[in-house]
């Protein structure tokens, strides 16, 4: 399968937030019915046309990473006071109401509050997510190879124009996977890691979110 024109690793400099913008797609629609390994990366990225992209870069339609990677419907990005408590619609929540400063960056061994991190998205960051019983003292962080292979994805990035590796990871035991990455209104689920997947999938969506913000 064509993962997107996806490559691992920090997107150029000029790329982070330069096609943030409504993309124009070719009005034709794909034939479904071809093979995903015979569509061009034009086509693919054609596919996604009424998702949410706001770009116009051919890798930015994350949907060809992996099967299990959906659109999400939009839930807004109304701020409220910090504290507040959220019912999001989709679990994980991929866009919603959010409290008013995002999260920091990074690496976070307890679990943070989902509406603290949904504005994260809307900075156009990444958000990977897990879920494992049996941890220690019942927390979420019962498979500890996977989580080491979540860190070793963030620490091979480098910083972006705002000098952050605009990724948070952190445990969630209300996922219904065991891991997860999210962008703003895409969502990527799965009980099995597959780094090459969550590689293509923050190729495709890292800083491409509502806002170009640190």
């Amino acid at each position: 399968m064509l993962l997107c024109g996806c490559q691992s690793g920090a997107l150029p400099a000029a790329d982070l937030g330069a096609h943030d913008l409504n993309a124009t797609h070719d009005q034709s629609v794909p034939d479904l019915t071809v093979p995903d390994d015979l569509l061009s990366p034009y086509d693919l990225h054609a596919a996604c046309a009424g998702d949410y992209l706001n770009s116009d870069a051919s890798n930015a339609c994350p949907i060809f990473c992996s099967p299990l990677v959906e659109a999400v419907a939009d839930e807004g990005n109304l701020h409220v006071p910090f504290g507040t408590p959220v019912t999001y619609a989709h679990n994980p929540p991929a866009s919603g109401s959010h409290w008013p400063v995002p999260a920091p960056w990074g690496v976070h061994g307890e679990v943070l509050a989902r509406e603290w991190w949904v504005h994260n998205l809307e900075h156009q960051g990444i958000v990977l997510l897990y879920n494992c019983p049996n941890g220690d003292a019942g927390a979420v962080n019962g498979c500890t190879n996977e989580i080491d292979q979540l860190h070793s994805i963030y620490n091979a990035r480098q910083p972006d124009v705002f000098n952050e590796v605009r990724i948070v990871i952190t445990p969630d035991p209300l996922s219904p996977a065991r891991f997860a990455a999210v962008a703003w209104d895409w969502v990527y689920l799965s009980d099995t890691l597959d780094p090459i997947a969550i590689e293509c999938f923050i190729a495709a969506r890292y800083g491409r979110g509502p806002e170009l913000a640190p």
